[in-house]
């Protein structure tokens, strides 16, 4: 079958992974996710956010630096699935996280 190779399933993880954490939250009690109604443009300055933002961007790196996936899809996906939901440019992105 097509796309069951080892980076397919590692983009995809990645792609779940954000979109889980942009557009759910999380039952603290029962682990239950639910559709949030959260605005992170206007809310970027809540360390909650930052710190969410900050472990996917990490991770994506990671698996860059282990070779899981490719650079240039690495980044169009946080381009696309991260950065673009702050409304910041990728520079801004990198300065928000102090990078």
């Amino acid at each position: 079958e097509e796309g069951g190779d080892a980076p397919t399933l590692a983009l995809k993880i990645y792609e779940l992974m954000i979109e889980q954490g942009m557009r759910y939250d999380v039952d603290p009690d029962n682990g239950k996710l639910t559709p949030t109604q959260f605005d992170i443009k206007n809310n970027l300055d809540i360390p909650e956010v930052k710190a969410e933002f900050d472990h996917l961007y990490k991770y994506g790196m990671e698996l860059i630096r282990r070779g899981m996936i490719d650079i240039d899809i690495a980044k169009e996906t946080v381009k696309e699935r991260l950065i673009k939901r702050t409304g910041l440019t990728p520079e801004e992105f990198d300065e928000w996280l102090g990078y």
